[in-house]
C-alpha cells in the first residue's frame, strides 16, 4: 500500500458499522438506540452505561405494556 492511498474510514468506524448491521436484525435494539450507539464515543464508559440503562428502561417499559 502506498502512502498516497488513504483509507476512507478508520478501523473503529468499520467495526461499529458492522456491529450496527448485525444489531439491526435484533428485536432488542430499536433504530434510535442503534443511532445513539453509532454516534456515541464507545470509549467513554459512562456514555455506554447511559445508553445501556436507557435500553433496559425501555425494555422494562415495553414488557410492562405487554404484560411480559
Amino acid at each position: 500500500m502506498s502512502d498516497s492511498k488513504q483509507i476512507d474510514k478508520s478501523l473503529s468506524e468499520q467495526i461499529i458499522e458492522k456491529m450496527i448491521e448485525k444489531l439491526k436484525n435484533s428485536e432488542y435494539f430499536n433504530e434510535s438506540i442503534l443511532t445513539e450507539i453509532e454516534t456515541a464515543d464507545l470509549t467513554n464508559k459512562s456514555k455506554v452505561q447511559e445508553i445501556i440503562s436507557k435500553l433496559l428502561k425501555n425494555s422494562k417499559y415495553e414488557n410492562s405494556k405487554t404484560g411480559n
